[in-house]
């Protein structure tokens, strides 16, 4: 039996345990659990090393499989369910995270601006964004539902803002429309060069805050459920 917590962070959910006690096939194991009809039922699961307390190794993929970088709600989750402010190191490298009772502060690292490649240019104004995974932001109306419709097969985590109501939806890749993404969030920050920057989604209000060049995501993560998976 694999032991796992979900939790979730504005809508956004993961499964999280003890790498120690996964098998080597974390692939197959989070398309097995995170489907929402045969499985548990999450964007993502999140195996975490704890051999070194003050530093978390996180492995992170997403529900189709495939590995993901990080994610700002996937650290915030994971700093929440130890209960300490601590550093978790990424496939990008280390990021702190600072928990304060249910409010948790993720370094989300040095972000970096790029040109935006086909097919999103041509759906009006696109800025593509690293923030440690890659993003293109999409400035225009997130009630268009044409632009799902485009995002199947989508190899970059998308987003669709409305600059001035900061109403923003998200296509992650490997997932699919998420409830919120906080790297998401951040890109939208950068995109439209906002120091601080609240970003509506539909599963809630993530804040965003940019200084000394650095992003800084605020999540408010929660735990769900305690489940044992065979």
């Amino acid at each position: 039996m694999i032991r796992l917590e979900k939790y979730q962070s504005f809508g956004n959910d993961f499964l999280i345990g003890a790498s120690a006690q996964m098998p080597s096939d974390l692939a197959a194991l989070a398309i097995e659990v995170c489907d929402r009809r045969t499985g548990i039922g999450v964007d993502g699961l999140i195996a975490v090393d704890e051999s070194d307390r003050d530093m978390l190794r996180m492995y992170l993929y997403n529900a189709d499989g495939s590995r993901a970088e990080l994610s700002g709600n996937g650290l915030g989750c994971v700093g929440y369910r130890y209960g300490k402010s601590v550093v978790v190191l990424t496939d990008v490298g280390p990021r702190d995270v600072e928990v304060d009772g249910n409010i948790v502060e993720v370094d989300m690292g040095m972000p970096s601006l790029g040109d935006a490649p086909e097919p999103y240019t041509g759906w009006g104004k696109a800025v593509a964004v690293d923030v440690g995974n890659p993003h293109v932001v999409v400035i225009g109306n997130p009630n268009d539902e044409r632009w799902s419709q485009r995002l199947v097969d989508s190899a970059v985590n998308v987003e669709v803002v409305d600059p001035e109501s900061g109403y923003t939806r998200v296509w992650e890749r490997g997932v699919g429309e998420t409830q919120s993404c906080g790297s998401g969030a951040c890109a939208v920050a950068v995109a439209l060069d906002r120091a601080e920057f609240n970003v509506q989604m539909p599963g809630g209000l993530l804040r965003v805050t940019r200084r000394d060049g650095r992003t800084w995501l605020a999540t408010e993560p929660s735990f769900v459920a305690a489940v044992e998976f065979a």
